[in-house]
């Protein structure tokens, strides 16, 4: 039988050796895991990312990425959209 998939719990370690990832990555596990477990059960459950005018032509300055959706990127599964925007900064 195949593998279960990990789901996503709050507070706990996105990935298994977060040392394998690459700097920039295991920076935001790192921060992820402050904010998560700084803030745990208060619910955190996104951060906010802020970003200039000029990187996408609208004057929003920020969106949220969800937790659930973050741990979807490090393990390759269905991304959100907010997700595909911190691709393109």
């Amino acid at each position: 039988m195949g593998e279960v998939a990990r789901k996503y719990e709050a507070g706990k370690p996105m990935v298994d050796n977060p040392v394998a990832l690459g700097i920039a990555c295991q920076k935001l596990h790192d921060y992820y895991m402050d904010v998560s477990n700084r803030t745990f059960p208060h619910n955190v459950v996104s951060l906010v990312v802020h970003f200039a005018e000029e990187h996408f032509k609208h004057d929003g300055k920020m969106f949220t990425v969800e937790f659930d959706d973050l741990f979807d990127m490090f393990h390759f599964r269905q991304l959100d959209a907010s997700i595909l925007r911190c691709f393109t900064l």
